[in-house]
């Protein structure tokens, strides 16, 4: 079974889309709620490695396999202005949609394997990345017109 190597790879990318959040938050503090709440979400995937890292413990007859590369690192290279806010926006995005995937994969397995802990576990931290999703989905459809119409600020 590859369960605990796909548990390795999830944790890895939350702990990767904690590190973009708290970029975003850090460098576009001074957007409504963006500072905030993006510490918040940054916050939810660092539980979530933790959460993880407990869940791969319980797998230890699995052989952990040499791991294998997760998805490249999207870049959150931090950027100034609305432009910039829809660039890293963007990004974030992409990083929390592949984290959302992994954790709809890893459900769907919980429930082939009867693993009713894995697969509450995977519908709780889950759906605190669909709220991730959401606010990231809901701040890009929000900054869109004025980064690519009004002019710089």
């Amino acid at each position: 079974m590859h369960v605990r190597a796909y548990l390795a790879l999830l944790e890895e990318r939350e702990r990767q889309l904690a590190d973009a959040l708290e970029a975003l938050a850090d460098v576009h503090a001074g957007e409504p709620d963006v500072s905030a709440i993006g510490r918040l979400a940054a916050q939810w995937s660092r539980q979530h490695v933790a959460a993880l890292a407990e869940l791969g413990r319980r797998c230890s007859g699995d052989e952990l396999p040499q791991p294998a590369p997760a998805m490249p690192l999207i870049s959150l290279r931090p950027r100034n202005g609305r432009y910039g806010l829809l660039l890293d926006l963007q990004s974030a995005w992409l990083l929390a949609q592949d984290v959302h995937l992994r954790w709809t994969v890893l459900g769907q397995t919980a429930r082939a394997l009867r693993d009713g802990e894995l697969e509450r576990a995977c519908g709780t931290l889950g759906a605190e990345t669909d709220r991730q999703v959401a606010w990231l989905h809901t701040r890009i459809v929000e900054v869109a017109p004025q980064a690519l119409i009004a002019a710089p600020l």
